[in-house]
C-alpha cells in the first residue's frame, strides 16, 4: 500500500502533520506527501500522474523483489 497525499491549503493543510503522525499505525505503509507547487492542482492532483508517477514506479520496483 502507498498513501499519497497532496496539499490543499483550505481542506488538507500539510502543516497539521496528520498523515505523518497516523501513518505510523499502518504496517508497511509508506506515505508520500506532495507539497503545493506549479504542477499540483489541489484535490485534482490525483489525476496528474506527472506529479506522482515516480513514487508509483519506486513502489512497483520495490514490490517486485
Amino acid at each position: 500500500m502507498l498513501l499519497r497525499n497532496s496539499s490543499i491549503p483550505l481542506i488538507n493543510p500539510l502543516e497539521l502533520g496528520i498523515l505523518e503522525k497516523e501513518i505510523k499505525r499502518v504496517k508497511r505503509g509508506p506515505a508520500v506527501v506532495i507539497p503545493l507547487r506549479d504542477a499540483t492542482v489541489g484535490h485534482g492532483t490525483h489525476s496528474r500522474a506527472v506529479v506522482w508517477k515516480r513514487h508509483l514506479d519506486q513502489l512497483l520496483k520495490e514490490s517486485s523483489h
